[in-house]
């Protein structure tokens, strides 16, 4: 019976196949000059593989312009590029543009993927940006320049063309990208002039971008003409990060506390796996270490640190380090910390009252206490307990809440009177300091109970105090 299982059992995992490790194939390009003018230039087609190993490549290339051609005049391509391990290739082209225009390329990428067996295929398509061929040359068509930078360059450009007069040279930029002007009478055949011009970027994101430099210009017959000289400006990465600090104003030893810090991407790149970590005395425990991940320009983030402050730590001011980093990104900033002296907390009976003022045995009364906080902290919580005398009854405790330094309050407790005679009370004041530490202290004070009758007490003492005066005024008339 055992066998008639497991027979399913194997073949279920024989049927299972183990992960494959399958090929990852992207295509780009790039052409040589970076921006071609009209004529002839070379289109690089890169492969990349980051995967297991391909085979066969075969790529395909078309292109159905009539004013566009790769060598040859061939409209289209087929090249065979053998095997791929994990890496890159390229492909280099030969290409000719008769007219300045947006060339779109479609391109096939076939192959064999050795994991899996299996023939594959991409297909893409790219524009091409062709320029017209410029009666000027320049020397330089690459620049770099800093965010928020303003920096002066300077630039050979020879005239290819005949003599020119009226020449003005200025820029057409992306936003964000400022170039200013320049204007000279004229330009002979095959001069070359060096040309300054200042270029700022302000609020640029990081990266490359395309501007043209236009030279406006009229020749010997009186015609106008333009000429435009593609440029690449790279606005080089400057990342930063501001900050601002919330802490709370009043941090006691042995309290929590919370900071919480605001952080904006103020610099003019995306910041990846980004992570913060704050370091402080040995006087304070608490977190530490925070992931924050993608951080985009622009972008504000708050985190937040909850620390405690140890009993041991003394009044004064503490240096706490926020350390953030990115990759290829790091950045220290300081925060200063201040714990304050708690000070103490004191509180006493400052007066005891009743009414009625005369207590009478077995009576109703009611018992009012002012407590006063003498000390320099705020006490929380404060509570009022009695222990009463024998024979007393009636609400022995109160709840007062918050008393602050200098502050009094009145607890008031409705009680029966015991037996006549002088009476000690004993009252426990409870109450938490400002790290909700719970704290104590026992104070006494007297009750004087008079019986009921005393009235009756009074007037037959002063009936005997009558009497006595009278018998010593007759016995001094007896002697004279």
């Amino acid at each position: 019976m055992k066998i008639k299982f497991l027979i399913p059992l194997l073949c279920s995992l024989l049927l299972v196949n183990p992960a494959i490790a399958q090929s990852l194939i992207s295509l780009s390009y790039h052409t040589i000059p970076q921006n071609p003018t009209t004529g002839y230039f070379v289109i690089s087609i890169d492969i990349s593989n980051a995967g297991g190993e391909v085979k066969g490549l075969e790529l395909f290339l078309s292109e159905s312009e009539k004013d566009f051609s790769f060598y040859d005049e061939k409209s289209s391509l087929d090249l065979r590029l053998g095997d791929l391990a994990s890496g890159s290739t390229s492909a280099q082209v030969k290409a000719y543009a008769k007219k300045p225009g947006i060339y779109q390329i479609d391109v096939d990428l076939k192959y064999y993927d050795v994991n899996l067996s299996a023939w594959k295929s991409i297909n893409s398509v790219f524009a091409l940006m062709v320029s017209e061929k410029s009666i000027f040359s320049i020397e330089k068509d690459y620049f770099e320049i800093s965010a928020n930078e303003d920096k002066e360059y300077r630039v050979r450009i020879k005239n290819l063309g005949g003599d020119l007069g009226n020449i003005r040279i200025g820029f057409k930029t992306p936003e964000g990208i400022v170039a200013d002007s320049s204007v000279f009478d004229s330009w002979k055949a095959g001069e070359e002039k060096e040309i300054s011009f200042r270029l700022s970027a302000n609020d640029v994101r990081a990266g490359n971008y395309g501007l043209y430099l236009v030279i406006d210009y009229v020749d010997t017959l009186n015609n106008e003409g333009t000429d435009k000289l593609p440029l690449t400006l790279k606005v080089l990465k400057k990342p930063m990060i501001s900050l601002t600090s919330d802490i709370p104003d009043k941090i006691y030893p042995d309290s929590d506390f919370v900071i919480s810090i605001q952080i904006r991407n103020s610099g003019n790149c995306d910041l990846k796996n980004l992570r913060a970590r704050l370091d402080f005395p040995d006087e304070f425990v608490g977190e530490k270490e925070k992931f924050l991940g993608y951080f985009e320009v622009g972008e504000t983030k708050i985190i937040n640190y909850s620390i405690t402050a140890k009993d041991y730590a003394k009044p004064g001011s503490y240096r706490f380090s926020l350390r953030l980093e990115a990759d290829d990104f790091a950045q220290t900033s300081d925060i200063e910390v201040f714990v304050k002296d708690p000070g103490r907390i004191s509180i006493d009976i400052a007066g005891v009252y009743t009414s009625p003022q005369r207590i009478l045995g077995g009576d109703n009364f009611k018992l009012s206490l002012q407590l006063e906080n003498s000390g320099k902290r705020s006490a929380k919580a404060v509570y009022v307990k009695l222990t009463l005398p024998e024979g007393f009854e009636g609400k022995n405790s109160y709840f007062i809440g918050t008393l602050e330094s200098g502050d009094s309050a009145t607890a008031n407790l409705d009680l029966k009177a015991g037996k006549p005679g002088l009476h000690e009370v004993k009252a426990e004041i409870s109450y938490m300091d400002m790290a909700y530490k719970k704290h104590s202290v026992t104070k006494t004070f007297t009750l004087y109970v008079f019986p009921k009758d005393s009235s009756y007490i009074f007037g037959f003492a002063g009936l005997i105090a009558l009497l006595i005066v009278a018998y010593l005024l007759k016995k001094k008339r007896r002697k004279k």
